[in-house]
């Protein structure tokens, strides 16, 4: 079938699909509208600042501060409004210079399923209400643990992000661990290990003190003896370990742990293996990179996040579970008013039965359709790009002589110092407002072992070479004028 006319309905009649809803040709325009900003945007991106106004002018602010809307606005308007007044006083984490925190550089293909899951209105709970939806989830979820080595029969479930998909993972460790309660039980991660996870044992009812942070070893990763010891002590002294946090790829420094080994002691002293790979699990669709994640396919659990390096837009995390039938267990609720939509058929899954949500968007759709248009190979090579690009800053750096790596280049992540006597933290603090004020780049500084480091992030596939240039000069003219 032929693309509609953008100046003219396939329809004959201009009509409404509710008193209050907009003519055809008028969402027609509006559509049409709302697509040529996101492209117009996407293309501008390179030249306009990462920042451009960190805090609302009084203008601005003003703008935005309406009272109640009693009575349409020309659509128009309001738009303008979205794109002058609200998206012009944002960060962009799509940017080519941002490299803070993980950038998010939402594909097209994910932008457009966005808007089609979106426009259709689509139902991502129960089999009854969305078969097609929910085989497609069913088979990214199966693409997505096959690339991570778990077996045939692995499951999971599409949640928000990384943060809801720990407390899942954690969840599904007390249902297969702890059936008697959680008194005296006890969790280990490194103290690498992102804070979502202490957040996920807190809500799950646990005290702080029954997740042990243990050190890492030098490379930031956690020590499976350091770990076994620690069990061991905690297992004698009447307390119930059961489950481990390791982690593929730290928001810190790209850290990957020792997942082997760390796969045999939970083995050997029977605990629920999770790894946290919400950054780093999406390499393993790299041929190249996948010996880096060796082990990854012994866990009990992963979660990794599409909207991180696999280009997605806001928000999508995976959970991925070598027994989806545990996760099942913990979170299954039949109210009487949904048992008409009750999958009883092992083929048919009603995913409100594996997660806390009961309404959830299709957010599959997005992901499935960027492997469909893309392919996976050109994904890899995207992954594959941004290490490259990572290990070109460390070398720009070493090069320019003001600064120094502290972490090397792992997985698009590298942390660095300035070479000076001057107080670290407020000199790096420096270089970050600065960048970011004038809107040139954005980064990160963060700790390690209480050591004030700056920190780079370059999965962004839009981010070139030039960028890093252009970044790195700025930051060391930041140094050289606070030297003068």
């Amino acid at each position: 079938m032929a693309a509609p006319s953008r100046r003219r309905s396939r329809h004959s009649a201009n009509r409404r699909n509710a008193d209050f809803e907009l003519l055809t040709e008028e969402r027609r325009e509006f559509g049409y509208a709302v697509i040529d900003s996101i492209v117009d945007h996407l293309d501008e991106l390179p030249d306009l600042p990462v920042s451009r106004r960190p805090v609302l002018s009084d203008t601005d602010r003003n703008a935005l501060d309406v009272p109640f809307p009693l009575h349409p606005t020309r659509w128009q308007d309001v738009l303008a409004d979205i794109r002058e007044l609200i998206f012009a006083n944002i960060v962009h984490q799509d940017h080519p210079r941002y490299f803070a925190t993980v950038p998010a550089a939402g594909s097209f293909a994910g932008i457009m399923a966005e808007a089609l899951s979106a426009g259709f209105q689509v139902f991502g709970g129960n089999h009854l209400e969305g078969a097609g939806p929910s085989l497609v989830e069913r088979n990214t979820l199966r693409w997505l643990a096959e690339c991570c080595g778990l077996p045939a029969g692995a499951g999971g479930i599409f949640l928000s992000g990384g943060s809801m998909a720990n407390v899942h993972a954690v969840a599904a460790a007390r249902q297969a661990k702890l059936p008697d309660g959680m008194d005296r039980a006890v969790a280990y991660c490194s103290d690498q290990t992102h804070s979502s996870v202490d957040r996920a044992v807190r809500l799950l009812g646990f005290a702080p003190a029954q997740l042990r942070r243990l050190p890492s070893d030098a490379d930031c990763r956690l020590d499976p003896r350091v770990l076994s010891e620690a069990v061991t002590r905690d297992a004698g002294d009447g307390l119930r370990p059961f489950l481990v946090i390791a982690n593929a790829g730290s928001t810190n420094t790209g850290a990957i742990d020792p997942l082997a080994d760390l796969a045999e002691v939970c083995r050997r002293l029977d605990l629920w293996f999770h790894v946290d790979g919400a950054y780093g699990a999406a390499v393993s669709l790299s041929a190249r990179l996948r010996p880096l994640l060796a082990g990854l396919g012994h866990a009990d659990s992963i979660i990794l996040d599409p909207h991180k390096w696999l280009f997605q837009p806001f928000g999508i995390g995976c959970l991925l579970v070598r027994e989806p039938g545990i996760l099942r267990a913990a979170f299954r609720l039949v109210p009487e008013y949904l048992e008409d939509y009750d999958a009883t058929n092992d083929t048919e899954l009603n995913f409100y039965d594996y997660g806390i949500e009961l309404t959830r968007p299709f957010r599959a759709l997005k992901l499935w359709l960027t492997l469909r248009l893309y392919g996976s190979l050109e994904l890899a090579r995207a992954i594959e790009y941004g290490c490259r690009l990572a290990e070109y800053a460390e070398a720009r750096i070493v090069a320019g002589g003001v600064f120094e790596p502290v972490t090397p280049a792992s997985i698009g992540i590298l942390t660095f110092r300035c070479r000076s006597e001057e107080p670290q933290p407020q000199l790096h603090e420096l270089v970050v407002q600065r960048l970011r004020n004038d809107g040139v780049a954005m980064l990160t500084s963060t700790k390690l072992r209480s050591d004030s480091v700056l920190r780079l992030c370059t999965i962004n596939p839009r981010s070139r070479r030039h960028d890093i240039d252009v970044a790195v000069a700025a930051m060391e003219e930041v140094v050289r004028a606070y030297r003068r």
